[in-house]
């Protein structure tokens, strides 16, 4: 019923005035729209639910259109944080939710934008990269209030987005290829010319080697996608006069990989009455990293050949390396090259939910005049680092994922300046060509002057895409997978415990104290001792059934809430499973309840009583198994508890013509223990937050427990109950009862008597 109520809410916004209106006006041919998706308060990755938009290359402009929308108009008003990210999931909250040491920063940040209901925010991307895009939203207000499934109202406040997305036709441009001469003219509208690189180019240029008539006057400039986020590169070839080399070159480092590169070049115009345009002839010199060959010279540059990728048969779990016939190893030679360059891929959808995890050890260095030895790099995505650039030194170089590992020689042996290790993580990485990165420096004994680094300089490394951070949460939280959203895009995520925070639940700025936890655990747990005084009253009046029912109760609430909480693993412990410990607790607490009021119905129909008992059983069970938190669990045995303890009664007051049970029993009892009880239901099913949930949960245990002291029936009829166990049995449960007022206890006692005297 729950799903079908937000299929039918979710239609009825889909069709409202609203939603006509924005899609209607904003949809096109080209237009890619999704139905409201609902938002909720962030607590982790978990409560998003990202959605897949594919963007060819070459576009001019990417449009997003999104609209907020609350299901009730009295619902208050929320802001709807709208997340965007290309080619990988986009990260929430960097400010507020650190990422764990050694991470690195998305190299494309995620775009968020905020929106209320009934409001329409537009987002426009000029030259957007191609790849995935994907959209995510989510709410900062939580609601910490913990609802009884089934008290809620049938229509409570849920905020929901709507999303368009709209591509434009690609730029009308001139296709060409590096390399070859272009002659054209160019007028004072200038001309757009296209073409695309290698993966393996660190830089190209655009030479213009003549302009007719001189002086060419031209302007040279680069489009960058996102101009809102990226700067134009443009250079000014006002006054140029042609030589015999190129008279104006336009240099660019490190172009996007797997994009269109847009070059314009546009005349300036002069003050003659000539025509305003130009002859040009200009052309495309691409620069490219050669591939890496043992043996021989230096180079500025070597690109190794691309990882291989090793699947695993589970989600998120890939390793990168060298597979030679059966072996599989990840150690480089850096000897070669003065800067070396190792591709790997990531793959959407596999990998873009996971975490890379890039680890990088230093093994030797042949040279034996070296008093320092170092190796620099990093990750780079979607392109290479520029190596024409003077002085290019990846040591002091702003890239991504930078790493420096120092090693300190003398006297022929090797000590460490720095740990010979290192490690990088990259969350949610984007899809596409990574490069890994690596220079060498070796210095002479004054430590000053670089020398070179002799004929072997191996690094051995590990590169995979994992979940969450190492497969956990630094023992803070749980790292959970999980499909979810129309295009089934499949992530991993910490699921943080005890107020802390962030990727790998490291930001312990709002985390509760050691003592909050503890105090949690204990209340928690000792709190079901309460149900001790319950089981020995029970023995005592001879209900032993119910005293087993209230002791499996106490055990299993007591190791589930043991197991259970917002505390960190350290101070929880699991007797078994968490599923098996939470379904046996729901169980136990329905089937104390319900043999506690058939105890107080006081059938004595022979057989009646055993029957109901079991037929709860076997009907709770099913009911907890079906659906453990709902209401019907509780309210059930409740009323079909009262319905019985009604007819007996009534029975009991209609034969004798008096009130059962007598009106000391009512005052002293009956209503304390209704009380009682009636106070910890409404703390459990009304007044609880993921705050107070420790105290209130712990008053809930010990009302319950201590009620059922209240609510017991006096001792019963001992003989009665046991009429059909051997008769010494018999008289020692009657004495245990202390039932020697029964008459049969009295026949009884007599024969033993005279059977005792007679043998003596």
């Amino acid at each position: 019923m729950v799903h079908l109520r937000c299929t039918l809410v979710l239609t009825n916004i889909l069709w409202s005035g609203l939603g006509l209106l924005f899609f209607c006006k904003n949809a096109s041919t080209s237009s890619v729209w999704n139905m409201p998706w609902p938002v909720e308060g962030y607590k982790s990755y978990m409560d998003i639910i990202p959605m897949r938009y594919d963007s060819p290359a070459g576009l001019a402009s990417l449009n997003f259109s999104f609209s907020g929308i609350k299901t009730l108009s009295e619902c208050p008003e929320k802001d709807i944080h709208i997340i965007i990210g290309n080619a990988g999931l986009p990260l929430v909250n960097l400010s507020e939710n650190s990422l764990p040491e050694n991470f690195v920063s998305p190299q494309n940040p995620s775009i968020e934008l905020i929106i209320k209901s009934g409001q329409i925010a537009e987002l426009s991307l000029s030259r957007p990269p191609p790849g995935p895009w994907y959209i995510a939203g989510y709410l900062k207000d939580i609601d910490s209030s913990i609802k009884q499934k089934g008290l809620q109202p049938k229509e409570s406040c849920r905020y929901l987005y709507m999303s368009l997305a709209k591509s434009s036709a690609p730029i009308e441009s001139t296709k060409i290829f590096p390399g070859n001469k272009i002659n054209t003219t160019i007028t004072t509208k200038g001309s757009l010319f296209s073409f695309t690189v290698s993966q393996s180019t660190i830089n190209f240029e655009v030479q213009v080697t003549n302009c007719q008539p001189g002086p060419c006057n031209l302007s040279l400039s680069y489009m960058t996608f996102m101009s809102k986020y990226s700067k134009e590169v443009t250079e000014d070839c006002s006054n140029v006069q042609n030589t015999t080399g190129p008279s104006c070159v336009l240099h660019i480092s490190s172009p996007s990989l797997h994009d269109v590169q847009m070059i314009n070049i546009k005349f300036m115009g002069d003050n003659t009455q000539s025509p305003q345009n130009r002859a040009v002839i200009f052309k495309v010199v691409l620069q490219e990293c050669l591939p890496f060959v043992l043996g021989l010279a230096s180079t500025s540059c070597g690109l190794t050949t691309p990882l291989d990728r090793i699947q695993s048969p589970f989600h998120l779990t890939t390793r990168f390396g060298m597979v030679h016939s059966s072996t599989v190893s990840l150690v480089a030679d850096l000897t070669s090259a003065v800067l070396t360059s190792i591709p790997f891929s990531v793959i959407a959808p596999n990998d873009v939910g996971g975490t890379l995890k890039w680890q990088l050890r230093l093994l030797f260095f042949s040279h034996v005049n070296v008093s320092q030895q170092q190796v620099c790099g990093g990750l780079m995505y979607n392109k290479l680092p520029d190596t024409s650039l003077s002085g290019l030194d990846l040591c002091t170089a702003d890239i991504p994922g930078a790493v420096n590992l120092k090693r300190s020689v003398s006297h022929g042996s090797q000590s460490n300046m720095k740990p010979n290790e290192v490690k990088r993580y990259v969350p949610y990485p984007q899809a596409g060509l990574w490069h890994i990165v690596l220079q060498t420096h070796c210095f002479a004994q004054d430590s000053s002057t670089e020398i070179h680094c002799g004929d072997k300089v191996l690094v051995e490394m590990t590169l995979e895409i994992q979940q969450c951070v190492d497969e956990e949460c630094s023992g803070h939280g749980t790292c959970d997978h999980t499909t979810a959203g129309g295009d089934l895009v499949s992530f991993s995520a910490c699921v943080c415990d005890a107020d802390y925070r962030g990727y790998g639940c490291t930001d312990s700025r709002h985390a509760q104290s050691q003592a909050v936890q503890l105090a949690g655990a204990f209340l928690l747990t000792l709190s079901n001792l309460f149900f001790i005084p319950a089981i020995i009253i029970s023995i005592r009046r001879g209900f032993v059934v119910e005293a087993f029912v209230y002791f499996f109760t106490m055990f299993f609430s007591t190791f589930y809430h043991a197991c259970d909480g917002i505390r960190i693993e350290m101070y929880r412990m699991c007797l078994t499973q968490y599923d098996v410990l939470q379904l046996a607790d729901f169980f136990g607490s329905s089937c104390a309840l319900w043999f506690t009021i058939v105890a107080m119905a006081k059938i004595t129909q022979k057989h009646v009583t055993g029957v109901m008992q079991i037929a709860g059983i076997c009907g709770l069970f099913v009911g907890v198994t079906y659906d453990k938190t709902s209401l019907c669990v509780i309210a059930i045995p409740i009323l079909t508890g009262l319905a019985a303890i009604t007819i007996s009664w009534g029975i009991k007051m209609y034969r004798t013509k008096r009130l059962y049970p007598s009106w000391r029993r009512y005052v002293f009892y009956l209503i304390p223990g209704v009380l009682m009880a009636t106070l910890g239901g409404v703390s459990f099913a009304f007044l609880e937050t993921e705050s107070n949930y420790k105290y209130l949960h712990s008053l809930w245990h010990t009302c319950v427990a201590l009620s059922i002291v209240l609510l017991l029936p006096p001792r019963p009829a001992c003989v009665e109950k046991y009429v059909e166990l051997w008769p010494l049995l018999r008289v020692l449960v009657s004495r245990l009862f202390r039932c020697r007022s029964s008459p049969e206890y009295l026949t009884l006692r007599t024969s033993l008597d005279m059977h005792d005297t007679m043998t003596s």
